[in-house]
């Protein structure tokens, strides 16, 4: 494997001199792929496997956080919109929860912050709309 920013040399002919470099694409073009990827399967799927993404690979995380941080919708209002609720949660509340846990509990301080920020400007427990779709307090038995 070749990191970015180094070179190597052709290993296919010997009387090649070209040299190939490793750059990765840029942010833009990442966010744009996943743009495009939502918008093929359901909000709720989507957003259900980037929960996945924050509880299964801690490699993860930053990148994950970084887009749910720049695509999520901000609750200016602390009332929140149940409908956009329901697409970034889906049908599974713990899976989320469980994102959030992973995250928060995460040995990088990066990560930690970028969580908490979510669920300041993001994601606000307190707002109407998380109430209701967390209908029975959790039980710890």
């Amino acid at each position: 494997m070749v990191r970015e920013g180094t070179s190597r040399s052709c290993d296919s002919c010997s009387s090649c001199e070209a040299e190939l470099t490793f750059s990765p694409p840029p942010r833009a073009q990442v966010a744009a792929l996943l743009d495009r990827l939502s918008g093929t399967v359901s909000p709720s799927f989507f957003f259900q496997n980037l929960w996945l993404v924050l509880i299964t690979a801690p490699h993860s995380r930053i990148p994950a956080l970084n887009y749910l941080a720049r695509r999520l919708p901000r609750d200016e209002s602390g009332t929140g919109s149940e409908d956009a609720l329901d697409a970034i949660v889906g049908q599974d509340v713990g899976l989320m929860v469980r994102g959030f846990a992973a995250a928060l509990e995460d040995d990088k301080i990066l990560v930690q912050r970028g969580i908490l920020d979510l669920l300041i400007g993001t994601l606000r427990i307190d707002s109407a709309s998380f109430r209701r779709c967390v209908s029975s307090p959790l039980s710890l038995t």
